[in-house]
């Protein structure tokens, strides 16, 4: 009695919430149908206890009214089982009482709940044939309304679950109803009539509780599906997200909250609520932006920037280099100016002395032999430095080609000390050959080893005091070949030993130097060594000395070196 019309109610119903969330009309109406499901069965769980009430109140009132009409046997058994089926109503509701709401039910289950229903509501039912007496229509009208009333209250409580609610209504009244119809009295037949009319009106005035439960589950429906595609968007979202309640008590927190953050995101964040930059102790970067919402809690939210600090880090690098080379690239011409403008100046005057001597100024052999040497040493001087200078350009663009032969470095050395002694002399520098008789050959290109050796000497003497001493000798050990020039100079600061390595950088600026240089013996003999697969080390002390090893492997050793190599 109405099931079909309220099955029509619960399409249009499930219709309406798929226009509302624009989704295929199939999809909604199973999301639809399994939360009303889920509810209603919810429901029945809970109804259990009232039922179970009501029917053991009735069964009492029975009991009482129909003591002196129905034999004491039939009456103790009915309500015995009336009791019963009551503690089993109660039980049920007990055990299920504290359960969630099942997140799927099969229509099976619901199946069930309406056999069981129909099972309930005939054993309920049989009051109406075991208590009936026809020989008192007062009792027979009593009896009326004491099943009118169990159908009525079960009408009211199952009003959401409309298959459930008609079926048990139905069984409850349908021995009654039966019962006076087989009866030929007339009276008996308009109770019959009365009873219909009666469970017809219970179950029509049902209809409102059960449209006012589809509202709530359409109502629903629409919510939890809000609240999960507001989910899904948060997290999807490339931002860290969080609300917080007022307690400042977690309540939305997606992925990326929880990776820049970890575990630690168990209370609103102590910040200022406005918009900050600042680094967090992983080392991450983040804009963060704090709003309060209308319930005062707090809305938190916080872009990586790391990447974009990383990139600005960056730029801020390659803009102090850039600054950095055009200072050194200041300096260098500074420094180039005046040590090209030094010798040229040098050879024009001197020249300009020897070409005025056919003009008629008298100039003896002697100044004349000494004007040229020193046009020769300032020439000398001017293709050294240009041959340093393109020497570098050259092995920085990878075309500078070095000739392997072996070499003898005993009779290197002693060139070497023989050309410089004169210079070391000048300065009153003690100038020491120590290198060992026996020392092997080595594969390597001659101009080169004896370019790094005269720029590393010439610094030596440069930068020791008169009355020093600058040391040249050879070591081996079973895997390097080892050249070292040790002196007795100013020495250099251990913060200073990295600009020494640089090209055209010097300790001292070109305003205050008190020894003139280029800055590329050094970076020179760095690279030619690397070259020849080996590398440059300075240790130094101010005031005590540098010692510059060249490093070359000892493959590069020509004879035996068994008998050479020496402890560390």
């Amino acid at each position: 009695m109405g099931s079909g019309h309220e099955e029509q109610t619960n399409r249009m119903f499930a219709d309406s919430v798929t226009s509302f969330l624009g989704l295929k009309v199939s999809d909604q109406r199973a999301l639809f149908h399994q939360t009303l499901r889920a509810e209603q069965i919810q429901l029945l769980v809970r109804s259990t206890l009232i039922l179970s009430v009501l029917n053991l109140v009735i069964s009492t009132l029975m009991l009482g009214t129909f003591w002196i009409w129905v034999p004491k046997s039939t009456l103790f058994a009915w309500y015995g089982f009336a009791v019963l089926t009551s503690w089993g109503q109660y039980s049920v509701w007990r055990k299920c009482r504290n359960r969630p709401p099942p997140r799927k039910v099969k229509e099976r289950t619901y199946r069930k709940s309406v056999i069981y229903s129909f099972a309930y509501g005939i054993i309920r039912g049989s009051a109406g044939v075991l208590l009936f007496v026809p020989e008192s229509f007062a009792h027979q009208v009593f009896l009326t309304l004491m099943m009118t009333t169990m159908a009525a209250g079960a009408a009211a409580t199952l009003a959401p679950l409309p298959a459930v609610r008609n079926v048990y209504v139905f069984a409850v009244m349908a021995p009654l109803m039966t019962t006076f119809f087989l009866q030929t009295d007339y009276e008996q037949l308009s109770m019959g009539i009365t009873a219909i009319i009666l469970t017809t009106a219970n179950l029509y005035f049902a209809r409102p509780a059960n449209e006012r439960f589809l509202d709530l589950i359409l109502t629903k429906t629409e919510l939890e599906y809000a609240r999960s595609n507001l989910l899904d968007a948060i997290e999807s979202s490339s931002e860290a997200f969080a609300l917080f309640d007022a307690a400042g008590k977690p309540m939305v927190v997606n992925s990326r909250y929880r990776d820049l953050f970890g575990a630690a995101h168990g209370h609103a964040p102590v910040l200022p609520l406005e918009e900050k930059i600042h680094q967090l102790e992983n080392g991450k970067w983040v804009k963060s932006t704090h709003r309060r919402t209308s319930t005062g809690g707090v809305v938190s939210v916080h872009a990586d920037i790391t990447d974009f600090k990383d990139n600005e880090k960056d730029l801020h690098q390659a803009r102090d280099l850039a600054e950095s080379a055009n200072e050194t690239k200041s300096e260098f011409l500074a420094l180039m100016s005046h040590e090209l403008r030094t010798p040229l100046n040098a050879i024009i005057g001197f020249s300009d002395m020897l070409k005025d001597s056919h003009a008629g100024v008298v100039l003896d052999a002697e100044k004349t032999t000494e004007y040229a040497e020193y046009i020769h040493q300032s020439g000398s001087h001017l293709l050294n430095l240009i041959n340093d200078i393109l020497d570098l350009s050259k092995i920085e663009a990878g075309r500078y080609q070095i000739y392997e032969e072996e070499v003898d470095l005993v009779g290197l050395a002693e060139n070497l000390c023989g050309l410089m002694t004169p210079v070391a002399d000048e300065g009153y520098i003690t100038l020491v050959n120590d290198v060992d008789m026996g020392v092997p050959r080595l594969m390597v290109d001659e101009r080169a080893v004896r370019q790094m050796l005269i720029n590393l000497l010439s610094n030596a003497i440069k930068f020791t005091e008169p009355g020093g001493r600058v040391t040249l000798k050879t070591r081996i050990t079973e895997t390097e070949f080892i050249i070292a020039i040790e002196d007795t100079g100013i020495g250099i600061a251990p913060e200073n030993l990295d600009a020494v390595l640089e090209p055209f950088r010097q300790v001292e600026s070109h305003l205050n130097r008190k020894i003139q240089g280029t800055g590329l013996g050094i970076p020179l003999v760095c690279r030619l060594a690397k070259l020849h697969d080996g590398f440059l080390v300075l240790e130094s002390e101010p005031a005590v000395g540098t010692v510059a090893q060249l490093h070359f492997p000892v493959e590069r050793a020509i004879t035996s070196l068994a008998p050479l190599v020496q402890s560390g």
